[in-house]
C-alpha cells in the first residue's frame, strides 16, 4: 500500500466535495419550490457522494487485491480490548455531542453575520424545522425518514470507510499529525457548510485520533452514525412536536 501524494489527497477530498456541492445547487435551483433543501441535500448523497467514494474504494481494491470489494478501506480493523473500544466510542460521542451543542450555534451566528452574510437561506439546512409550514406532511415525513437513513447511516458509514478507512492509512507520511490532517480535510470537504468548520474540527478530532491510534475504523463508524442519528431524531421531534 503506497502513500497518497499531496495532489492525490487534495483530489480525493475536493473532487467529490465540488461535485456534491454542484449537485445540491442544481437540485435546489430546479426543485426548491417543491422540496425542502435538506431533502435535496440528501438526494445528493445518493447521486454523488456514495457512488464516488465507494467507486474509489472498489477501484482501488480491484487494483490491490484483484476483486471489487471494500478491502482497500479495511486496513484499520485491528481488534482491541472491549472495554477500550466501548470507552473510546462513548468518549467520541459525548465529546462531539457537547462540542456541537455548545459551539455550533455561536459559530453559525458569527459566520452568517460576517463572512457568510451573502449565503442564500436555502444553504442553511439547520433551518429545516422552521420551514415545515411550506411543505406537506407527506414531504416532511419522507424528508425525516430519508435523513435518518441517508444522513444517519449511509453517509457516515461510507464517509468513514473513505476518509478513515481508505485515506487515513495512506497518509502516514504525516506521522502523528495524520489524524489532524484527515480531520481538517474531512471538515473542509463539507463545502456546503464551511461555517461549521471550527466546531467540526474540534468536535471530530478526538475520534479521528482514536481510530488512528487503535487502528480500528469501527470506533469512527459507530460514533459518526450515533451523532448523526441523534441529530436526525431531534429534527424529527422538532418538526412534529411544534
Amino acid at each position: 500500500m503506497k502513500n497518497l501524494s499531496v495532489p492525490q489527497i487534495l483530489l480525493l477530498t475536493f473532487v467529490p466535495a465540488i461535485l456534491y456541492l454542484l449537485s445540491f445547487i442544481l437540485l435546489t435551483i430546479l426543485l426548491k419550490d417543491m422540496l425542502p433543501p435538506y431533502l435535496l441535500c440528501l438526494i445528493g448523497i445518493v447521486l454523488v457522494m456514495v457512488p464516488f467514494q465507494l467507486g474509489v474504494i472498489l477501484y482501488t481494491s480491484k487494483k490491490e487485491f484483484g476483486d471489487y470489494s471494500l478491502k482497500s478501506a479495511l486496513k484499520y480493523t485491528r481488534k482491541i480490548p472491549k472495554l477500550s473500544f466501548i470507552l473510546s466510542v462513548i468518549f467520541s460521542i459525548v465529546w462531539a455531542a457537547v462540542l456541537f451543542s455548545v459551539l455550533q450555534g455561536f459559530e453559525h451566528n458569527f459566520m452568517f453575520q460576517t463572512i457568510f452574510s451573502f449565503v442564500p437561506d436555502y444553504f442553511k439546512l439547520g433551518d429545516f424545522p422552521n420551514q415545515r409550514s411550506l411543505y406537506s406532511t407527506t414531504v416532511l415525513k419522507i424528508t425525516c425518514v430519508s435523513g435518518l437513513i441517508l444522513n444517519g447511516l449511509v453517509a457516515p458509514i461510507v464517509e468513514e470507510l473513505y476518509f478513515r478507512g481508505f485515506m487515513l492509512p495512506r497518509i502516514s507520511q504525516f506521522g502523528r499529525y495524520s489524524p489532524l490532517v484527515i480531520t481538517v480535510l474531512f471538515s473542509l470537504y463539507h463545502l456546503f457548510s464551511p461555517w461549521e468548520n471550527i466546531t467540526r474540527i474540534i468536535a471530530m478530532y478526538p475520534y479521528n485520533h482514536l481510530v488512528w491510534k487503535n487502528k480500528n475504523i469501527y470506533i469512527g463508524i459507530i460514533a459518526h452514525c450515533f451523532v448523526n442519528l441523534v441529530g436526525g431524531v431531534m429534527t424529527l421531534l422538532l418538526i412534529f412536536s411544534l
